[in-house]
């Protein structure tokens, strides 16, 4: 097994910890939940943009994204859902 792979699954754990942490402090700085949801989100729609734009990949035709069921893009919002919670 490539030791690489090791090696990105944890720096991802690692992430996932320190991001919470991030988070918390956030939330907590700007005593406002929905503010500092609304910069992680920000935030990590930036970096995949950036990311977009780095990675080659295939594209998805218009077509493609029309056939896509409604339920699948409620991903983001259903995600925001566990940020309110006390």
């Amino acid at each position: 097994m490539n030791p690489l792979l090791y090696l990105f699954v944890i720096v991802g754990g690692v992430c996932n910890v320190v991001q919470s942490g991030t988070n918390a402090q956030l939330k907590k700085s700007l005593d406002n939940p929905v503010l500092a949801c609304l910069a992680v989100y920000v935030s990590g729609l930036l970096g995949l943009l950036l990311l977009f734009l780095v990675v080659s990949g295939t594209r998805p035709t218009a077509e493609r994204l029309a056939e896509t069921p409604w339920w699948a893009w409620t991903g983001g919002l259903l995600s925001i859902l566990p940020q309110w919670r006390a």
